[in-house]
């Protein structure tokens, strides 16, 4: 009989480290989403006005058109990080597109220039999966180029 409440009381214990376990991994994907949105609206920004292209890359100021397509591979490339998080893209559909994306010229230098400090920044296993998966499309491309 003594036995019983202990074994409620692990069980109950057990529950309680389980929830807040829950908790806190929702609430590192809330402010992960929330900062992405934050990227977003900088990205916003950039697009509206490709002047602010020069503080993300050194010599775009002198041609828009490049600085555009950077931006243009950078929303890209932070949605389907996103989606891929969030479990929204499947990793042999997000494998595709990114292949795809990489196929083409511009995506590519982005690619060059950004996936080295994508890498660098990458702060849980979510954007390590991602970076990997990026650099894997990227290696393909050149590849098959």
């Amino acid at each position: 009989m003594s036995r019983t409440p202990h074994a409620a009381f692990t069980l109950a214990a057990g529950l309680g480290v389980a929830h807040l376990v829950l908790k806190y991994r929702q609430h590192k994907d809330l402010v992960h989403m929330e900062c992405t949105k934050l990227h977003a609206r900088m990205l916003d920004d950039t697009a509206a006005d490709p002047r602010l292209t020069a503080v993300l890359w050194e010599g775009m100021d002198e041609d828009e058109d490049e600085a555009v397509r950077h931006v243009a591979a950078n929303r890209w490339v932070t949605l389907w990080s996103l989606m891929l998080r969030t479990g929204y893209t499947p990793e042999h559909s997000l494998n595709a597109s990114l292949f795809e994306f990489m196929k083409k010229g511009p995506n590519r230098a982005f690619w060059q220039q950004a996936g080295s400090y994508r890498a660098m920044t990458a702060r849980d296993r979510h954007n390590r999966r991602f970076v990997r998966l990026a650099e894997e499309a990227y290696q393909q491309a050149l590849n098959t180029a």
